[in-house]
């Protein structure tokens, strides 16, 4: 089954639940979902420290951000002060 699929299903079986109390299940289950996978280990730093997706996540965003403020350097210049170390 395809992603689009799925949602459609999903979507389809949420339109026709009546109960109340089945919709709030649904929702606390995917919310749940959600936040585990938000705390899924990506991966490990150079101390050997859990990288989370979120903190990953916020590490991507703050880089993107501090590109767009410039506060970044080009390859060429870091190569050319690599020399200097």
């Amino acid at each position: 089954m395809k992603t689009q699929d799925i949602r459609l299903s999903i979507n389809q079986i949420v339109e026709n639940t009546k109960d109340e109390n089945v919709l709030e299940t649904y929702y606390e289950i995917l919310k749940n979902l959600m936040k585990m996978q938000k705390n899924q280990i990506v991966g490990y730093d150079l101390d050997g420290v859990m990288i989370t997706r979120a903190a990953l996540e916020n590490e991507v965003q703050q880089a993107s951000e501090a590109v767009k403020n410039g506060k970044s350097i080009s390859h060429n210049d870091l190569m050319k002060d690599s020399d200097n170390w």
